[in-house]
């Protein structure tokens, strides 16, 4: 009787992973033709709809600027740029929502296959990596948290850059060990893990580990030299994105979130942990069997000290203002396959018919904890998959983004924040505003691009019964409070204010400075009278400060606003007599390149409602300046300024860095493959 090949088993335990993967999350759902909605999810559509417009008209860059949220937001500058080029090359294959669908559950539905892969590569044994890709079958699936990333739950919620980010990040560490130990050129890890720079930050930070671990396995003089190499090169490919990243965070606002104890005694007690914990008490029964223990350190190490660093992360990130529980995605799936190799390497010692019966015996199990204890993935997938045109507050939604339909060159629209509004697809509808109404929102998703992200959350926990408050750990917001959102609208360029409480309507329904003008089953929209420009000539005086923590002194200037306040900024900037400032009327002209200023007040101080970024550049070459709230002020030198983004040196020696470094490498790696077969 011939025996059945470890081949023939993988297949079969991939197919059943499959299997449990389409059961939770169906293929007809993903090949939707509408965009996904949930959580974050539906917010992130509107940059890839900003690509694939640029991309369809001949502009191949992948950052811009968006006129549409926030007061103006570099777009694909501060966020992971890779699974949404992936997606913008497909959406000229396939319609754009599929596209959408499919790249945000990928790097979930890939992670399983990537270590498995890494596992071969690395040389575990067949049963350590096929037991690595049952074993993170719990984390996949593991519900305990959804906003952190890696599981289907957070991917589901909008985290879909960080599941590719470690899908990309073993297969990168399987390349590594691959190329060290057979002394090759090692390419593959380089572009793989540039990869993973453009995929997430906080998997990305890990890499300095894995490349030391693999040096510490193959340590020469000669290998130290190539690991420098293979740093510095993922450095220079990677730089194109990571120069105006790092750059960009200085005109950011931090977010500052220290995981609660509540929030991390929830993910230890839940299933998945508890199942992994105890996984360990398999070796007792391995070593009766075997009369023998197999501990291969030289597998173990890099994962030893991978989990090492991210638990030393954990207690360092918030002193640099980074999120400590954004560790737990990248520890869990690290801790998981440490454990899978332990057991893996020890079921190895069996003969094969018990190896198989060991493995099926696990795969059963695994499965049989994921169906018993998730419960809300299949719900979740669907109200996903299902899009916006299924939900029940659709038509009304659809009544408010037609009625405000528009351009961006008209101000803004900002709306209550209430967790009803989910029913029209998510909380978060309202920041797609850009793209259901071609109209700028005063929400948005990337809320640490840009400066002004407080002020705007701010205004619009004025109007809300329950505020978001993002920012809430710095920057404190009032919920349904009458200061002076009249002034703080017209300063912000917001027009329109959008409700859906009784509560929220009761406090608009009776300002003499608004008028509603529409009005549904679900949502009222009251509109200024005297209606805002994004820009406006300053009559008003302006102080230079010397505060270090101008960032928080902006804020706080901000819920002090009234008309009659003056500005504040950090600069020295020309003087000008107010009494000979001119009566004029400049307009802005927006547009994803930047926007244009078109104005017969030469010299005079203009307020540019749109917030500050040392990367544009101007057309006549007339500088420009930080003033509070944060936005920018210019005194132009010609009657039309065009302010271009990313017009900046650095970034345009990142580009020409990245692309040489590029044509280096793949012309090196061709040269040495021509020498060796020579």
């Amino acid at each position: 009787m011939q025996k059945i090949s470890n081949k023939t088993i993988t297949i079969i335990i991939f197919s059943i992973i499959i299997f449990s993967f389409f059961y939770y999350i169906p293929i007809d759902l993903l090949l939707n033709s509408e965009p996904a909605t949930g959580g974050d999810t539906g917010s992130h559509f509107w940059p890839l709809q900003v690509l694939h417009d640029s991309w369809s008209k001949g502009d191949f860059r992948v950052k811009f600027w968006n006129p549409g949220n926030i007061g103006g937001e570099p777009l694909l500058v501060h966020y992971f740029p890779l699974c949404f080029m992936i997606m913008g090359a497909l959406s000229f294959i396939i319609p754009i929502g599929t596209a959408f669908n499919l790249v945000t559950v990928l790097g979930c539905f890939s992670l399983p296959f990537s270590i498995y892969y890494m596992g071969k590569k690395c040389n575990f044994s067949w049963a350590s990596s096929i037991l690595s890709s049952i074993l993170i079958l719990l984390f996949l699936f593991n519900d305990s948290y959804s906003i952190y990333g890696g599981n289907f739950a957070s991917t589901l919620a909008g985290q879909f850059s960080h599941s590719w980010s470690l899908c990309l990040f073993f297969l990168a560490l399987g390349f590594l060990y691959e190329e060290f130990e057979k002394n090759i050129i090692p390419i593959k890890s380089i572009l793989t893990f540039s990869m993973v720079a453009l995929s997430h930050g906080y998997t990305f930070l890990s890499i300095p580990i894995a490349q030391l671990a693999i040096l510490i396995l193959f340590k020469s003089k000669r290998n130290l030299i190539r690991m420098i190499v293979v740093g510095i090169s993922i450095l220079l490919i990677s730089a194109w994105f990571l120069v105006p990243m790092i750059e960009n965070n200085f005109w950011g606002t931090p977010f500052i979130y220290k995981t609660r104890k509540y929030e991390i005694l929830k993910i230890i007690n839940s299933w998945y942990f508890w199942i992994l914990a105890f996984s360990p008490l398999s070796l007792f029964f391995l070593f009766i069997l075997n009369k023998k223990f197999s501990f291969k350190i030289k597998f173990l190490l890099p994962f030893l000290m991978l989990i090492l660093f991210y638990v030393m992360m954990y207690y360092l990130f918030p002193e640099f203002g980074l999120v400590n529980g954004r560790v737990i995605p990248n520890l869990y799936p690290l801790l998981t396959i440490f454990i899978a190799i332990l057991i893996g390497e020890n079921v190895n010692l069996l003969k094969q018919n018990n190896q198989f019966a060991f493995i099926g015996l696990s795969l059963f199990i695994v499965l049989f904890v994921i169906f018993k204890n998730n419960n809300t993935l299949i719900h979740w997938s669907k109200w996903n998959y299902q899009s916006w045109s299924s939900k029940s507050l659709n038509k009304d939604f659809k009544e408010v983004t037609d009625f405000l339909k528009g351009d961006f060159n008209q101000p803004r629209v900002i709306s209550e924040s209430n967790e009803k509004i989910n029913q029209a697809g998510t909380p978060r509808a309202f920041e797609m505003l850009p793209y259901f109404s071609n109209r700028s929102s005063g929400s948005g998703l990337y809320q640490q691009v840009n400066l002004t992200s407080p002020m705007f959350f701010y205004l619009q926990g004025l109007i809300s019964r329950n505020p978001s408050c993002p920012f809430f750990t710095t920057h404190q917001c009032k919920s349904l409070f009458d200061d002076s959102i009249e002034d703080k609208s017209k300063l912000l360029g917001i027009s329109e204010l959008v409700s859906i409480t009784n509560e929220s309507k009761n406090l608009l329904n009776n300002k003499e400075y608004l008028s509603k003008v529409f009005s549904n089953k679900t949502w009222n929209i009251y509109s200024l009278k005297n209606a805002p420009k994004l820009v406006e000539i300053l009559k008003k005086p302006i102080s230079k400060s010397d505060n270090t923590k101008w960032k928080q002194e902006f804020y706080h200037w901000f819920k002090n606003y009234s008309e009659d306040t003056s500005f504040i900024t950090t600069q020295d900037i020309p003087k000008v007599k107010l009494s000979k400032i001119k009566e004029c009327n400049p307009n802005i002209t927006t547009s994803f390149k930047g926007f244009t200023l078109n104005t017969n007040c030469l010299k005079s101080p203009h307020l540019i409602k749109f917030s500050y970024n040392d990367s544009f550049s101007t057309s006549d070459e007339s500088k420009y300046y930080l003033i509070s709230p944060g936005f920018i002020l210019s005194f132009p030198e010609s009657n039309t300024v065009e302010f271009t983004f990313g017009d900046k040196i650095t970034w345009k020696l990142a580009n020409i860095i990245s692309i040489i470094s590029i044509l280096f490498l793949f012309l090196f790696s061709f040269l040495s493959n021509k020498k060796t077969q020579l």
